[in-house]
């Protein structure tokens, strides 16, 4: 029986079913997606020369509308990196560690083995 070879196997699938665990628990896509689901449109539009009531609440409500979209798209900007992070620190540190351990504890059994 080999039991790096097992071993390793075990890690492999615990890994794959960690870091699927970590997706449906923690849904990036929806939180990242959500936020690109409007990308900002700068439209710069002239202000006419005599301007009705209504004209002129069309353009402030645009004008707010634009705002909206880029502070979004700046939130989009600094949110969706740390998210990202936070993500695959949660993903792949557990794996990496418990990888890095069964290595080191490997090491140190095989200083144990004689020499032949």
């Amino acid at each position: 029986m080999n039991w790096k070879r097992g071993f390793l196997r075990l890690w492999i699938v615990l890994a794959v079913v960690w870091i699927a665990a970590s997706l449906l628990a923690m849904k990036p896509w929806r939180e990242i997606g959500h936020l690109l689901a409007e990308t900002p449109t700068v439209v710069i539009q002239p202000a006419p020369e005599v301007e009705t009531e209504d004209a002129r609440k069309a353009r402030l409500l645009s004008h707010a509308r634009q705002r909206a979209m880029y502070e979004r798209a700046r939130m989009l900007k600094h949110f969706a990196p740390k998210k990202l992070g936070e993500f695959t620190v949660v993903a792949l540190a557990p794996p990496v560690g418990v990888f890095l351990l069964g290595w080191l504890v490997a090491w140190v059994v095989g200083g144990f083995k004689r020499k032949v």
